[in-house]
């Protein structure tokens, strides 16, 4: 009996000792930023969102040829020169209270306008639009910010000739 005990003890000494060697060391607590906070991004036809539980966040957002009855008509990331005007949609979640969001155009990354909008509800759909040049042609987007210059959203496009 005392062989069994020992050859146990060497077994479970050996197994705990692999398990310790193994073990990863905690990571390094940083401080609380809305860049490690936990911010989820959810992937949409023309971009990408940040969703941060108990604050604003778009929910949606898209580029589009028009916006009819608060929805998007015609959402795209590439769309034909000589469009004459293009609308940035957004549906914006989580305001307790009526706050407001900036929509930043910009065209072949030079700004081209900014527009600020009110949210009204917790589950409110605004829009932006932006006349385009007729000989433009290039790269676009509009950024969408909260009351605190946060980006909320960025929804990309492109204007090619065709």
């Amino acid at each position: 009996m005392g062989h069994r005990m020992v050859l146990f003890v060497l077994i479970v000494g050996l197994f705990v000792s692999q398990n310790v060697l193994h073990a990863k060391a905690a990571p390094e607590e940083k401080p609380k930023t809305r860049e490690n906070t936990g911010v989820k991004y959810k992937k949409y036809l023309s971009g990408s969102f940040n969703i941060d539980e108990g604050k604003i966040g778009v929910e949606e957002g898209y580029i589009a040829r028009d916006v009819r009855e608060r929805r998007p008509i015609g959402v795209g990331k590439e769309f034909p020169k000589g469009v004459r005007k293009l609308y940035c949609f957004t549906r914006v979640t989580g305001a307790r209270k009526k706050v407001y969001i900036t929509h930043v155009w910009y065209l072949n990354n030079q700004k081209a306008a900014t527009i600020r909008l009110p949210i009204r509800s917790s589950n409110y759909r605004t829009y932006s639009s932006k006349r385009i040049p007729p000989d433009f042609e290039g790269t676009g987007r509009c950024e969408v910010y909260d009351s605190e210059g946060f980006n909320l959203a960025t929804m990309r496009f492109k204007v090619v000739a065709k």
